[in-house]
């Protein structure tokens, strides 16, 4: 949206990830979208240089936050990824904070290079 609050550009989100669904957009950067597909929720990086589609979840976490991520053992609450913004280096950031410790407030920032 420019100042006037008038749409200048807009995404075919389902086409450019290839995956009918309901989207929450989280960041919208000149080349990427950060969006959460409602079937999942695992946040996923869509690059529009190379209309590449990344599982955030598959490229930050590990272990036991990756398998409950994906439904492991503990019931899925969510990736527990927060996007939290960007550099000029196409460097990605985002916070963790784990879903099955109830939001006791601890976090970790994560970064994703592009």
């Amino acid at each position: 949206y420019d100042d006037q609050g008038k749409a200048v550009k807009t995404y075919a989100v389902p086409k450019l990830t290839g995956a009918d669904d309901v989207y929450f957009v989280q960041g919208i950067g000149d080349d990427y979208l950060v969006v959460r597909p409602n079937r999942t929720g695992l946040l996923t990086l869509v690059d529009l240089k190379d209309d590449s589609v990344v599982t955030l979840a598959d490229k930050l976490l590990t272990g036991k936050d990756l398998a409950n991520a994906r439904g492991g053992e503990t019931p899925a609450r969510g990736d527990g990824l927060l996007y939290a913004g960007n550099d000029e280096n196409g460097q990605l950031y985002f916070y963790y904070a784990d879903p099955a410790e109830n939001g006791n407030g601890d976090s970790m920032r994560l970064t994703y290079e592009r």
